[in-house]
């Protein structure tokens, strides 16, 4: 069974306990749940700053939910993904005709045993040594330039390999450790030891890091918890084959595993040469020169990032060997054209029974235009895609069908007018062919009527002639004074997506069924075919009484829908007082797997991973497996990092939920000179949607290397309530914003100045979202420690920003409120935001401020940012805004990001007086 590993977010892994949560996804394809042919993506570590692409072989008929320790070995190229990248929604893998993807929401890799524990060089580190066979080996695969790029993750093996005379020669796999790591010495004068790791092991994804950091008994994180049976259950019988009893499971919880040079700040003083270890004093000084600067981030952007993988099925050569093409696409910063270019990269893998033979790319890169979505069919034969064009300024879409070297079909879906344009987002929006491979399956906009002025038409109370009411009768059907009528949406990346609506293409008769039978207060998304393409799964968000922002809120009330489509009838097939989302359906077309969470509350937590019609297998079982990279690039070498694990002292710790720890991810520059004092940059995480429950992990990110690169360290900050570390981790911070996780950062901050060699004097803070409201905390909360500050579109004001953003809920959940949507505010409720807010400190604040806000944010509305402008300008502290036209929260377009690099490191750089 043929395994592809390409590593970007984080791995799932079935069977055991609920866990903390982002964003995974993992392909499985073959005639069993548990016997996995899978695509995975999981965070880069940050050392090899990039991402790689592995591939593997796991033993067929594993009668058991396999549990991996992913950690990737050899690396592909730097690239970025932004954390807030988090949200479960289907993504775009695919592994031959049958296939079961989990999109599940975990930042942490679990290992289950030491022994599944994989190595990857550290930054200073070379390759793992490439021996020759030993005598009597005869396995040979074509010869191949890149074939030495074949490596092993697995700690415990080693592969042979011998090139010679246009052939490859690979050996089997030694089981077996050869050596024994040696102990790693405490890391905290009276703190417990960590455990031994190997000396130059690269770090993998930041998991619960810390002695202290388990979940605790209670919440989704903890408890078993079965499945409740709803109301509509029997149709499960229809759509699902053999009629198993249902069971609910939830995902393993995170073993601990610290990571390359972890550090456990408690009270007690930790030896500097501890904490340095990895990274000297630079004696160089910071970059200060805006052209040397922009040089050095246009050399950075020119890393792309993986953002899709689909392996295609399996074929049999003549002579009887066994290979498949994995097809990938990447984004890349294009600072000329001043946007994201998208292209594609193919590559081949040989493999047999057992294991890969070979594996590399195949071809060059292909810049991808136009093309919004695209899936290959089940057999591999045709390809749908969705391309979206420009014709004498309109924007059309339409959907192509191609087979083998041609194009079959092409539909104008804007001329044909059967629904507004087809979501391409990855909330709602799939394309997905039948099993049959005679019909497509898409998400539209329902299509709205034709609206008119009351003044547009014949003139009121004159009757139009006989001629006039036929041209009249053959027009569409048009809607009078109802051209200012306001539409919800699904708020930020949502917008002008309000009405969801399925679609049905019959590729032969080129037809087009919009289906109805779906309820009126709810919107579907996520879809899938059943089996045997008699009807639909979907799910279903209720949108009444008013919708809220979707993005990256994987709380809001859902369910689990079918729908019959000779009938027309839609049942439920889950709670109605939870939300589900990314379900899947097994490759033995048995089982219908699916994530559950709790409804409002924080907006990303722990989810339950259910099962309808199955059952979850205990934990425990493994299968074994060896990695190798498709293609390898050299990582940066310049960058050295470490995990600082810190303990708050007792004063600090939370009653509730007593003895949580939290931990942070320190970069420095690598070229040092022992003596020097370097300037660093604290960025408490937020990220782009989610904040504060979502986490910064040891991947590479742009902006961070640059600064690395420019001489300053950084210190990235997962204050307690970031995920990760539990449900009670998550639990312990609403309600207690702009105190608990304020402090949690100075700690940190204060921690690693006292054992280490920087500039206390020269100390700059940047956030964004809910980091952005730390930020503003900070240089109120504690005047003249930091010299600088950026904020991007921060939340300055909980009370004036609950009534116009698309998530009020957030606000009164983070400020310690219950939240429904009949909630009214009282003046109570209203003080308590304020006073949690960074306004009510800005009085106190001396920092220098640049200020960058996104024209159409809905998140955190641009009116945050001016509203902590004018109070700053009006108390004289030097401050600037940057005001981004037709960027939303993310301030992600190639120009408004660069721009605003710049601004923030020369504003820095001028106010650290560098």
């Amino acid at each position: 069974m043929f395994v592809v590993h390409v590593t970007m977010a984080a791995v799932v892994i079935l069977g055991g306990e609920a866990m903390s949560s982002t964003h995974t996804m993992i392909m499985m394809s073959q005639q069993k749940i548990f016997g996995l042919k899978m695509i995975t993506v999981t965070p880069a570590t940050f050392p090899l700053e990039s991402t790689a692409i592995t591939a593997a072989e796991v033993p067929a008929g594993t009668p058991h939910a396999t549990r991996m320790s992913l950690v990737p070995l050899d690396h592909h190229v730097p690239r970025r993904i932004h954390p807030c990248d988090m949200t479960p929604a289907p993504c775009h893998l695919q592994a031959g005709g049958e296939n079961l993807v989990l999109r599940a929401t975990t930042p942490q890799i679990i290992p289950v045993t030491p022994q599944a524990t994989t190595i990857a060089p550290a930054l200073e580190n070379s390759p793992p040594t490439i021996k020759g066979p030993p005598a009597g080996s005869n396995r040979t695969t074509p010869h191949h330039p890149d074939s030495q790029a074949l490596l092993v993750l697995d700690r415990r093996d080693q592969v042979d390999l011998q090139v010679q005379a246009g052939k490859l020669s690979l050996n089997h796999l030694l089981m077996g450790s050869k050596t024994k790591p040696e102990p790693t010495p405490a890391t905290a004068i009276g703190a417990k030891a960590v455990p031994s790791q190997p000396a130059k092991t690269a770090q993998p994804p930041l998991t619960g890091i810390g002695s202290k950091a388990a979940p605790r008994p209670g919440g989704i994180g903890s408890a078993a918890a079965g499945q409740p049976g709803v109301e509509g259950e029997s149709v499960l019988s229809k759509i699902l084959p053999g009629g198993a009893a249902e069971q609910a499971g939830k995902l393993g919880e995170a073993n601990q595993q610290p990571g390359l040079e972890s550090q456990n700040f408690t009270n007690s003083r930790i030896p500097v040469r501890r904490l340095v270890s990895h990274c000297a004093v630079m004696g160089s000084k910071v970059l200060r020169e805006p052209a040397e600067i922009a040089q050095l981030y246009r050399d950075q952007c020119r890393f792309p990032a993986l953002c899709r993988a689909d392996v295609g099925p399996v074929i049999t050569s003549r002579y009887g060997g066994q290979y498949c093409n994995i097809y990938t696409e990447w984004t890349q910063r294009d600072l000329e054209r001043n946007e994201n270019v998208k292209f594609c990269r193919q590559y081949i893998v040989f493999h047999d029974d057992e294991s890969v033979v070979y594996s590399g790319p195949s071809g060059n890169c292909t810049e991808i235009k136009g093309e919004l979505l695209s899936v290959d069919s089940p057999s591999g034969d045709m390809k749908a895609v969705l391309r979206e064009s420009t014709i004498k300024g309109e924007d059309k879409q339409f959907l192509e069908i191609w087979h083998k070297n041609r194009k079959l079909k092409c539909l104008n879906l804007t001329t044909l007018n059967k629904h507004g344009k087809v979501y391409e987002d990855d909330q709602f929006g799939c394309l997905v062919w039948s099993h049959s491979e005679t019909h497509l399956l898409y998400v539209a906009e329902k299509k709205r009527p034709k609206t008119e002025s009351y003044f547009q038409g014949p003139e009121t109370g004159l009757l139009a002639d006989e001629e006039e009411t036929i041209k009249t009768d053959k027009k569409e059907e048009t809607v009078l004074g109802q051209q200012f009528e306001y539409y919800e949406d699904w708020g930020e990346a949502l917008v002008n997506k309000s009405s969801p609506v399925l679609c049905v293409l019959d590729i032969e008769g080129s037809n087009i069924t919009v289906l109805e039978g779906i309820p009126t207060n709810i919107s579907p998304g996520q879809a899938f075919w059943s089996p045997s393409d008699t009807g639909l799964v979907f799910v279903g968000w209720w949108h009444e009484p008013f919708r809220l922002g979707l993005k990256y809120c994987a709380n809001r009330r859902s369910s689990l829908f079918y729908v019959d489509l000779a009938s027309g009838k839609c049942e439920q097939l889950s709670s109605n007082s939870s939300a589900v989302c990314s379900p899947r359906l097994s490759p033995d077309h048995c089982r219908i797997v699916y994530l559950e969470c709790g409804i409002f509350g924080p907006h990303l937590q722990c989810s339950r991973l259910c099962m309808r019609v199955g059952f979850l297998p205990a934990k425990g079982s493994e299968s074994k497996m060896a990695w190798v990279t498709l293609e390898e690039t050299p990582p940066q070498a310049d960058i050295s990092w470490q995990i600082l694990n810190f303990s708050p002292p007792p004063e600090e710790n939370n009653s509730k939920y007593p003895g949580l720890d939290f931990s942070a991810i320190l970069l420095t520059p690598k070229e040092v000179t022992s003596g020097s004092k370097l300037p660093l940059i604290v960025m408490p995480h937020g990220l782009f949607f989610s904040g504060p429950h979502s986490v910064l992990v040891s991947e590479w990110l742009l902006s961070t290397a640059v600064l690395c690169k420019m001489g300053f360290g950084v210190l990235l900050v997962n204050y307690r309530g970031s995920l990760g570390f539990g449900q009670d981790n998550i639990y312990s911070l609403p309600g207690n914003i702009g105190t608990q996780d304020v402090k949690d950062v100075q700690f940190a901050v204060d921690s690693v100045l006292k054992h280490s060699h920087f500039d206390q004097q020269k100390i700059a803070v940047i956030g964004g979202s809910h980091g952005g409201f730390l930020v503003c905390h900070l240089i109120g909360q504690y005047p003249e420690f930091y010299k600088a500050c950026v904020a991007r579109n921060p939340v300055t004001n909980l009370a004036s920003m609950v009534g116009s953003t698309d998530i009020p809920d957030w606000c009164m959940v983070e400020a310690g409120f219950e939240y429904n949507t009949d909630i009214h505010l009282e003046p109570a409720i209203l003080e308590q935001m304020l006073n949690k807010s960074p306004i009510k400190h800005v009085s106190k604040v001396k920092t220098p401020v640049l200020l960058t806000v996104g024209e159409d944010d809905k998140r955190v509305p641009s009116k945050q940012g001016i509203e902590y402008y004018r109070a700053l300008k009006a108390l004289k502290v030097p401050t600037r805004l940057l005001w981004s036209p037709g960027n939303n929260h993310s301030l992600s377009k190639v120009d408004a990001e660069s721009d605003g690099f710049m601004n923030a490191a020369l504003w820095i750089i001028q106010h650290l007086s560098l």
